[in-house]
């Protein structure tokens, strides 16, 4: 597949360096690493060939030369087309998007046309331009670091998550967690996006044959069938379907049949592999999921979303409307307390970083019990450091990082056409602060 990449360098550098200065280091710094993966990793459109290869024939990265002048010898280095875009108003503001549309439409008059456009950017203004691009019949993949319009995103064709692109892409540049290890070659073929909005890490290896259900754990690990089932499972950023999963396995592993490879279901089939550190929802339509990074599904927490609706008859109404809006996790006032309280513990002189502040309140969720995963408590973090906070060595406390969401999920109310009226704003402090 022929490809061209743009990349907002000043928005992307931006975003990632409120989460993590040392991430941000290392998308400036080492390019060649993340277009790696952008070219080897990074799925395919759904009725592309498995395994083709994607090609990125344009690369050019747009940045503020006074500012971030400093790392334009890595990406030229990396083969990119460097553009300087400097500040033209009092305001701060650049040239960069108008740069870009301008090159991005120019593509459509090149005599070999690219196949797909890899946008790196979370800026809004793009979306225009993604629509012309799906008129024109042109694949489009988005990487959305920081805060992120639900119309920017539903126009394009995958959206890379800012968890998905620091987890797969730029781990692998710096310190990677053990178990974000690439496996030994040969790896397992590339997976679908499973679903509009995520795209999972890939990885290609020839068909491999059925797995031996009554294997050791030990050699399981070893089967084609689980690295892959791991691969979708890291990648996604919520929990994955069955019917989905099932859909993957047949595309990817043609050889298996109807039979799935001498096992007369697929859930008999997924109960042969290796499924440490997983749970399967058995709760129509049924789901898999890791619960270190995932919430449960909602269709398996009934009884948790009947206590809200008892116990909080006037909140949930509007919480269920907000996250079903705006992605915003839909926890109990009571679980956003134990949330947000755990968050300012680990501010002050313990305060490591924003990835390991995560950790440690997901951690904490999990032992509490409280279904929490690290996609919501990413969420929350984020929200509070959109909202200008920066999380450092001064002890927070958990009442103004709620007033800091807060503000931050009014916004994104706003950018998704969601007015809050007076009542509404006052739920929504209620609901997020009442038990603290």
């Amino acid at each position: 597949m022929r490809s061209a990449i743009f990349v907002d360098f000043d928005n992307v550098f931006i975003g990632l360096n409120a989460q993590d200065e040392a991430l941000a280091r290392s998308f400036a710094t080492a390019p060649l690493k993340w277009l790696e993966w952008f070219e080897k990793s990074l799925p395919l459109h759904e009725g592309t060939p498995a395994l083709g290869q994607r090609r990125i024939l344009v690369r050019r990265c747009y940045l503020n030369p006074k500012q971030f002048g400093d790392y334009r010898p890595y990406f030229i280095r990396a083969g990119f087309e460097t553009v300087d875009c400097p500040v033209l108003t009092t305001y701060g503001k650049t040239s960069a998007d108008v740069h870009m549309v301008l090159d991005i439409l120019e593509l459509l008059n090149y005599e070999v046309r690219p196949e797909e456009v890899i946008l790196l950017s979370a800026d809004a203004d793009f979306t225009p331009v993604l629509l012309k691009l799906r008129k024109w019949d042109l694949r489009t993949v988005v990487v959305a670091v920081g805060p992120s319009a639900a119309a920017y995103r539903a126009a394009a064709d995958i959206v890379v998550d800012q968890d998905v692109f620091v987890d797969l892409a730029l781990q692998a540049v710096g310190e990677q967690r053990p178990r974000r290890t690439a496996p030994p070659r040969p790896k397992p073929p590339a997976p679908e996006p499973l679903g509009g909005e995520t795209a999972p890490p890939p990885a290609r290896r020839p068909a491999p044959r059925p797995a031996a259900p009554a294997e050791p754990a030990a050699k399981r690990e070893k089967d084609p069938f689980s690295e892959y089932l791991r691969v979708l499972v890291d990648a996604a950023s919520e929990p994955i379907a069955m019917a989905t999963l099932a859909a993957s396995f047949r595309h990817q592993f043609p050889d298996l049949g109807d039979t799935w490879g001498a096992h007369s279901t697929f859930k008999q089939f997924l109960a042969g592999l290796d499924l440490t550190g997983l749970e399967i929802s058995s709760a129509s339509p049924g789901h898999i999921y890791d619960p270190a990074r995932h919430a449960p599904p909602k269709d398996a927490l009934p009884e948790y979303e009947e206590t809200f609706r008892t116990k909080h008859p006037d909140l949930e109404p509007l919480a269920r409307k907000i996250s079903q809006l705006t992605d915003t996790p839909f926890l109990m006032p009571e679980d956003y307390a134990f949330v947000l309280r755990a968050m300012a513990e680990e501010t002050g002189p313990s305060y490591e970083s924003l990835s390991e502040l995560a950790k440690k309140v997901r951690d904490k969720c999990r032992e509490t019990g409280i279904p929490v995963g690290r996609q919501a408590v990413n969420f929350i973090v984020r929200g509070i450091t959109f909202g200008g906070h920066r999380f450092g060595k001064t002890q927070d406390t958990a009442a103004k990082l709620a007033d800091l969401f807060i503000q931050n999920t009014a916004t994104l109310c706003s950018g998704a056409q969601f007015n809050l009226s007076d009542k509404e704003t006052r739920l929504l402090k209620t609901w997020i602060k009442q038990s603290l």
